[in-house]
């Protein structure tokens, strides 16, 4: 193979040439010019490539090597370690300055190292790449291909006597006896690539790349013979470029630019740092020449995570070692975020990221999170130089290029560096690593929550440190966070010093410097009365200093220790904070526990803004002894210049004091028809008269229902259905407490066996949430029947059977036995177990009666199968005298027997009785007299004007019973027939003959038909033959009959 050549084109035996004049001279001349001009933009003269495991001429690169050295960790136990030792090309082979560098294809040296420190396994041509200096270098990837990716390699591994021996200023040491070398060949179909740009003119600007990697596996350990300390080289001995030996042969022999190498000119063909010992350099600089770097072996470090707890303060951010194990550790405290009252979007806090013990290090470090919210960033702490991440943002993965302790810097076991430059100056700083929790990315992928509120909630994850370096990889570091519920207090004015949720109140004492504790209390969705850590509340682990100054929260009832130890808030901004749950229907009661630290520091100040106090709520401060010392309406205490209010307790002997909050008042509307309407309380109001709640009522103090009688009732209850008349179409804004739940502890409601009224909740709930208690412990509870649904009262329809309640409306069920009405609201939504009642009748024969006044009543005729299920179709009592009511003799929705009577109760006249979806028809009497009112056919209607008839007979016939009839003779039919019509009574009929396109074809008869008989003729003659139809329509009574027309 041609390995280069003169650009006369003289070429030697061995692959390499020399040049000598062979072109006339003006060729020559321009020749001349030619490489003249072509010398501006090119190196002199091509160079022998060189290589180096420092990667740098006359030195080492500090990105791969920060001190010159390679630092390798030991094994630990029967895990094996291994390491890649890169080894550095520079390729400045260019044709340039009259001489011509044929291409590479092959490559052939030598890798040497010490056998007790080091075994070869491979050669490969990926592995990981830096970039940057100290203490910032880059892992720009960790499965980089060199520059001979994708050559063909071989290799292989023997013993090697000439181990150190080429040095003559490094002491031979039995190091020798331990050599072993790797051979590698390198081939290629395409040419090695040069390692700079070849129109710079000088070839030191030119790179040194990774050529290739040597992986060892790592068996010395310190303080092993001499291992610890192993040189590892590429020998110049023999290094092959095609067929040229670089080291005992010259490219161009004869040509003083190219002498022959040898041993005396390695810096031809090697590369990296050349320094003997004096003998005043610190133990740790050792002789070394071009081709080498020394191996240091050490134990291998762990992570480790500052600060440490000190068990001083409970909100202290600290990592804690999990068992002492080094391979979990978790912050101590809850990573916390109050959106509102800390005015962030993110929580962020510090921690620091470093090795033990001392002289060891980790290289390519892998951080990663495992949540969406959980972040990270290296972050600078006191000015200077700090350690950063690669990318250096906020990420949830980043790498970093080393983590060093101990080994770098003035004290560290590697200073100075291995060419006693005292390089770097700085130790390998802190990993400053601020984490992140960003509630943004909590849930962000369910697009059924658009309240941020929602995800207001704890959540765990774990970020995890990798490296090959250390003793335990991966270390896992767990994160808590609290993305904190606010309550639902708003402040209600424009403040900067006080809280804009919840409700605060500040505590001072009079001591010569005052001192001032701020709490916070309120309501919120699921809040509970121990420490809620979606509140931002935890209990404290010991009880406060009484002969300090302090205030806390202390929850009467609590079981968590908050009772004993006060509550306090994770966030710092307040010395304890309280939240209740939103749907209590009582009145809170908050604790609080003070000292002033001394009774010469009385008096004792509290002070509120009532801009925090929800409209409608009540707020009182009383002695813990129920108000016999001071009892003060929150909203009328003393008055201060800034719009705040304050109270003053003088007396040294109090140290607690309580504040009951009735909560903020909910506000439900509700819409009223004219007239009669069933309702019921939607929230508690302050004030329960009727005529507060209900100030547009007409003159009649609202009705309920028990125990089978009506009775009036000025007082409303939650949980009571009433009967309440309005003049008018009627709007009632109702302010108040929301009902979540009606029993015997919040709401007694006693119900009796029969038809009682009752309420609903604050919320609409299915009828399956209604339960019963019984009257008396250990009783039996009541049942309700029918299970399927209760009934409403529509004012212009009377009674509906549904299956939901509505807040603000009532209703009326039927129970067995006696005992108290329950009925809860789900914690969410739900579909409701019950069949509508309305599906169920759906198909049912209906009979609707409609009063003058528009009011409809709707009945169901006791038709087929629904027939037999009448009687779980049962009505509520009558309503009040005067209200419009309809329903069966039985007290049913459903007719119980084919012949029914409909009762009517304050109905304006006449009546209006229609029939649809029947195959009947019905004669209607006056069921007092016997008197016939008119008939009812299918889709037919009745008139009732007599305002005396209120009890309705339906006797159930054929039509052809009632007397309506009708028959065609001949039939078939050839030219003529009859067409036979029976009415009961003298009314307007038309009969028709129709084709089967349902087109009129013959009128046969139109006009009036008297009771009895009618014969009508009609002649076929002029028809095509075929089936037609007669129809003959009187009133509301239609009759087809089908007749063959032949020939």
């Amino acid at each position: 193979m041609v390995f280069l050549q003169q650009s006369t084109g003289v070429v030697m035996d061995r692959g390499y040439g020399v040049g000598r004049r062979v072109l006339p001279s003006l060729v020559t001349v321009v020749v001349a010019l030619v490489f003249a001009i072509a010398m501006q933009a090119q190196p002199i003269r091509p160079e022998v490539p060189k290589l180096s495991l420092t990667g740098r001429e006359g030195g080492y690169n500090t990105s791969y090597y920060p001190d010159g050295r390679l630092w390798v960790p030991a094994a630990v136990g029967n895990q094996p370690r291994y390491i890649l030792v890169p080894v550095f090309i520079k390729n400045c082979w260019v044709t340039a300055g009259g001489y011509q560098a044929q291409p590479i294809y092959s490559i052939r040296f030598k890798f040497q190292y010490d056998s007790s420190a080091f075994r070869a396994v491979g050669v490969q041509t990926r592995g990981p790449v830096y970039s940057g200096t100290h203490p910032n270098v880059r892992v720009d990837g960790f499965d980089e291909p060199t520059i001979a990716d994708g050559w063909q390699i071989s290799w292989d591994d023997a013993r090697d006597t000439l181990y150190q021996t080429y040095y003559n200023f490094i002491p031979v040491t039995n190091n020798r006896l331990r050599g072993r070398r790797v051979n590698v060949v390198m081939q290629s179909s395409t040419p090695l690539p040069l390692t700079g740009d070849p129109s710079i003119q000088d070839c030191n600007a030119f790179d040194f790349r990774p050529l290739c990697y040597i992986k060892l596996e790592v068996k010395g350990r310190p303080g092993y013979l001499e291992s610890d300390v192993s040189p590892l080289a590429i020998p110049p001995d023999s290094i092959y470029y095609n067929t040229l030996d670089v080291v005992h042969e010259s490219p161009f022999p004869g040509d003083v630019n190219y002498p022959v190498p040898g041993l005396a000119n390695m810096d031809r063909y090697l590369a990296g740092i050349r320094y003997q010992r004096t003998g005043f350099e610190p133990a740790v600089v050792n002789d070394i020449d071009l081709g080498m770097i020394y191996a240091h072996i050490y134990t291998p470090g762990r992570f480790e995570f500052l600060p440490q707890p000190t068990g001083l303060d409970p909100n202290e951010i600290a990592v804690e070692n999990v068992n002492n194990g080094d391979s979990l550790f978790a912050i101590t405290r809850i990573v916390y975020l109050d959106p509102v009252l800390q005015g962030q979007t993110q929580a962020r806090v510090r921690i620091n990221v470093r090795l033990k013990p001392d002289g060891v290090r980790a290289k390519n470090v892998i951080v990663e999170s495992d949540q969406p919210w959980l972040l990270f960033q290296g972050v600078a702490a006191g000015g200077g130089t700090f350690k950063q991440l690669n990318p250096t943002g906020v990420v949830r993965r980043a790498t970093i290029g080393y983590i060093d302790r101990s080994i770098l810097g003035p004290q560290g076991i590697g200073f100075p560096d291995a060419v006693n430059n005292n390089i770097p100056q700085n130790a390998d700083p802190l990993l400053n690593l601020d984490i992140i929790c960003d509630p943004n990315a909590v849930g962000f992928d369910d697009p059924n929550i658009q309240n941020p509120n929602e995800f207001a909630g704890k959540y765990e994850g774990y970020i995890t440190f990798r490296s090959q370096d250390v003793e335990i990889s991966p270390v896992r570091l767990k994160v808590t966070f609290l993305y904190i519920r606010v309550p639902d207090e708003t402040y209600n004015g424009v403040s900067t010093v006080w809280a804009p949720r919840g409700i605060e109140i500040k505590i001072r004492n009079s001591a010569p410097v005052p001192q001032q504790a701020r709490l916070l209390f309120g309501t919120g969705l699921r809040a509970t009365i121990n420490a809620d850590s979606l509140f931002g509340e935890f209990p404290y682990d010991t009880p406060p200093n009484d002969a300090q100054f302090f205030a806390r929260f202390f929850p009467i009832n609590a079981t968590d220790g908050s009772q004993d130890n006060g509550l306090g808030d994770y966030t710092g901004i307040f010395a304890s904070r309280d939240i209740r749950n939103v749907f209590d229907d009582t009145t809170i009661v908050y604790r609080v526990r003070f000292s002033a630290g001394g009774a010469l520091n009385y008096p004792i100040v509290i002070t509120w803004d009532p801009r925090s106090f929800p409209d409608g709520a009540q707020l009182f401060l009383r002695d813990i002894e129920g108000g016999q010392t001071f009892a003060v309406n929150m909203r009328e205490a003393t008055l201060n210049q800034d719009g705040t209010r304050s109270y003053t307790i003088r007396d040294a002997s109090i140290t607690a004091f309580d504040i009951e909050y009735t909560p903020a008042r909910a506000v439900r509307q509700m819409t009223s028809d004219k007239g009669w309407n069933l309702v019921s309380l939607p929230v508690r109001p302050s004030d329960d008269l009727y005529s507060v709640v209900f100030p547009n009522l007409q003159g009649v103090t609202p009705i309920k229902f028990s125990q089978d009688i009506y009775q009036q009732d000025e007082r409303l209850k939650v949980g009571v259905g009433y009967f309440v008349r309005f003049p008018n179409p009627d709007t009632t804004v109702i302010s108040g407490v929301l009902v979540k739940q009606i029993n015997s502890r919040l709401f007694p409601v006693r119900v009796y066996d029969g038809w009682n009224t009752v309420g609903a909740l604050s919320v609409p709930v299915s009828i399956d949430r209604i339960t019963f208690e019984p009257a008396t412990q250990g009783g039996t509870p009541p049942i309700r029947v029918p299970l399927t649904f209760v009934y409403e009262y529509q004012t212009n329809r009377g009674y509906r059977a549904v299956s939901e309640l509505t807040p603000g409306k009532g209703y009326w069920i039927k129970v067995r036995g006696q005992g108290f009405y329950n009925v809860s609201a789900p914690t969410t939504r739900g579909s409701s177990s019950v069949d509508d009642p309305g599906a169920v009748l759906a198909a049912a024969a209906q009979l609707t009666i409609r009063d003058a006044a528009q009011r409809e009543g709707l009945l169901y005729l006791g038709e087929g199968r629904i027939a037999a299920e009448a009687g779980q179709y049962e009505l509520p009592p009558l309503p009040p005298h005067g209200m419009f009511d309809v329903r069966f003799g039985s007290n049913t929705l459903v007719a119980s027997d084919v012949n029914p009577i409909v009762r009517v109760q304050g109905a304006h006249y006449p009546l209006t009785l229609r029939v649809a979806k029947s195959t009947g028809a019905y004669t209607a009497l006056d069921a007092t007299t016997g008197a016939v009112l008119g008939h009812l056919l299918p889709g037919g209607s009745l008139t009732v004007s007599d305002p005396n008839v209120t009890a309705i007979r339906l006797l159930r016939q054929t039509p052809q019973e009632i007397g309506y009839d009708v028959t065609v003779t001949p039939n078939p039919v050839e030219r003529a027939a009859q067409v036979r019509v029976s009415v009961p009574e003298t009314q307007h009929a038309t009969v028709a003959l129709y084709n089967a396109l349902g087109q009129e074809v013959v009128r046969i008869f139109d006009g009036v038909l008297t009771p009895g008989q009618t014969s009508v003729e009609f002649n076929v003659e002029a028809l095509p033959a075929g089936t037609y139809l007669v129809k003959v329509s009187s009133g509301t009574y239609t009759a087809v009959q089908r007749v063959t027309v032949v020939r």
